[in-house]
């Protein structure tokens, strides 16, 4: 099991810094991908341009030295999971934007990245659900009290399924959108005919 566990970091470490640190010195083109999802206001798309690379540097630190390991692999799957679903509404609505995945060389949002995403967030609840050969789910200091492994694995399978569920609502919602936006256009274009 620490097998399955340190490969899976060494993946995010490397999947999740990269893209941090790629994205330190870019941070205008990652504002401006962000805002091109249009999923949220200009603000908040300039406050997420700063925050995003800050937290996936942060966060790989964490899994590279294996503190608040459990942390920061849901908190990688949850970062995962919100990304391929900023993707998929995306795609959903025919809009093939820079992912905003790296810093200069961002490629345009497509499906296997949304299926990359998901399965990094796999393998980051894989990390977090794993426990380690002595029972703990993080490297923690000696005599710190450690939560039940129990506990944290519900923890991260509740995560795992509430960012699911959102995912499928989302695709749900944007397929609905999609549709009436479409009929919306025909009935549009008849009536210019007319």
């Amino acid at each position: 099991m620490d097998l399955v566990r340190l490969v899976g970091r060494v993946i995010l470490v490397v999947a999740v810094g990269g893209a941090g640190l790629s994205k330190i010195g870019a941070r205008s083109r990652l504002v401006e991908a962000i805002a091109g999802y249009r999923l949220v206001p200009a603000w908040m798309a300039v406050r997420l341009g700063r925050w995003i690379p800050i937290a996936e540097v942060a966060t790989a630190f964490l899994l590279a030295v294996g503190v608040c390991l459990t942390g920061a692999a849901l908190f990688s799957a949850a970062c995962m999971t919100a990304f391929a679903a900023a993707m998929a509404v995306n795609l959903l609505q025919g809009r093939r934007i820079a992912c905003g995945c790296s810093g200069n060389s961002s490629s345009p949002s497509s499906w296997p990245l949304v299926a990359r995403n998901l399965f990094l967030a796999a393998i980051a609840v894989i990390v977090a659900t794993t426990p380690s050969a002595t029972g703990h789910f993080a490297v923690v200091p000696p005599g710190t009290a450690v939560p039940s492994g129990d506990v944290l694995g519900e923890a991260a399978v509740v995560l795992a399924t509430c960012n699911s569920l959102l995912v499928i609502a989302l695709l749900r919602h944007t397929r609905h959108l999609h549709h009436r936006t479409r009929t919306l256009h025909t009935l549009t274009r008849q009536a210019g005919n007319t």
